[in-house]
Order: C-alpha cells, then structure tokens, then sequence
C-alpha cells in the first residue's frame, strides 16, 4: 500500500542520513587522532608567535594554535570551538619532502630549515587564519549536515565541492589582498602546497585516502 512504501522510503532515508553521518564522524575523528598521536612540539614555540603576529594583522580576535605533525596532512584548519592550524612538519622541512614516498632529509638540512625564518610560511598560515576570519568552518559543519541529510540527490553534492572550492579560491583572492606586497613570498609558498595542502572536506570527508607518517601508511 502506499503507507507501506512511504515508511520503507522513509526508513531508508533515515538509515542513508545516519550512516553518512556517522562515516564522517568517525573518519574526522580517527584522522585528528591520528594527528594527535604523530604529533611534533619542536616548531611550537616559533610558530605561536609568528601566528600571534599574523593574527593581529589579519585582525583575528583569537589566536588558534598551530599543531605540527608527522602526519602528511594539511595546511588546514580544524576546530570549532578551539580553532586549530594542523601543518605538517615537512611542509617546515622541504616542500619535495611532503610528497608520499620522499625519504627523510638529512640532520643538515633539517638544521638549515629549523634557522631559517617563517615568513615563507606567511601566504599559507594567512589562508588558514582567512577560513577563520570568514567563518568557513561554522559553513562546513552546515554542508556536512546538509550532505547528510540529503545524501541521495547528487545536487547535493555537487553544491558542496563547489562551495568548498570558492571558499578556497576566496581565502587565496584575501590572501593576495590582505599581504600586498608580498609577491615573492606567495611565489615561493605555492610549490610547498602540491601535494600536501588538503583541505577540510578534501582530506576527511572525500575518498577514503592514505595519511603518511614518515613512511608508514595509515588509512582514513
């Protein structure tokens, strides 16, 4: 009867709705503490500060922290509460390090990078810091609600990559805005983001993917 199939209909619906919730849920949160476990302190102390000041630049009432890790995950930025900048450390070594399969650098080159400056990090650290300035991250937890509950109209997903692609785009456009003057600086950060610059839907909530963590493979 028609009752019977509306119920069925709406069974499934429900079921869809919860199961792609609950596969994203437990995705972002394997993949954080994944992050967590392989996390590094040694670039702690540089990068609150250099974020401090960038932050007060950018006009950010807070300052989120920055967390390091072995991970090959990021630039990107988490948290809705406590927002939270995930960089990883082979983005502060050698961009060509951040490519899966790349062998582990030499103690003279780590000790070259560990005395340079940060400001190569600035276009990067400014993008992120622009996702939290524009709220994108409040929008990302309303599409990851919305994909889920409409899970079954194709529509609906491609709304949301396009939405999380102009939110990249944009954060670029302020970040080319908000550092002018910097043109050398964007240059020379842009190949440092092939490979390992993965956004928050892109990383956690696409195809199942591989994190690397300096060497060992572990599943998402």
């Amino acid at each position: 009867s028609r009752q019977v199939r509306s119920g069925v209909l709406l069974t499934i619906v429900t079921f869809g709705a919860s199961l792609t919730f609950m596969i994203t849920v437990f995705r972002c949160i394997r993949c954080l503490r994944l992050i967590d476990r392989h996390r590094t302190t040694e670039f702690d102390d540089r990068l609150r500060e250099h974020v401090q000041q960038l932050s007060a630049r950018l006009r950010l009432r807070r300052t989120p922290r920055v967390v390091v890790s072995n991970v090959l995950f990021g630039p990107a930025v988490l948290g809705m509460v406590r927002q939270t900048i995930v960089l990883p450390r082979c983005l502060l070594e050698s961009p060509m390090s951040c490519q899966p399969g790349a062998t582990n650098r030499s103690s003279e080159a780590m000790q070259q990078s560990g005395d340079r400056g940060l400001q190569f990090l600035d276009p990067i650290l400014a993008h992120e810091l622009l996702h939290i300035r524009r709220g994108d991250l409040r929008t990302g937890a309303l599409q990851i609600v919305v994909r889920s509950l409409w899970w079954f109209h194709p529509a609906v997903w491609v709304c949301n990559r396009w939405l999380t692609r102009e939110a990249e785009r944009c954060c670029d456009e302020q970040v080319i805005a908000e550092l002018a003057g910097s043109e050398e600086r964007l240059k020379s950060s842009t190949p440092q983001l092939d490979g390992a610059r993965g956004k928050w839907e892109a990383e956690m909530l696409a195809e199942p993917r591989r994190l690397v963590v300096q060497g060992t493979p572990e599943f998402t």
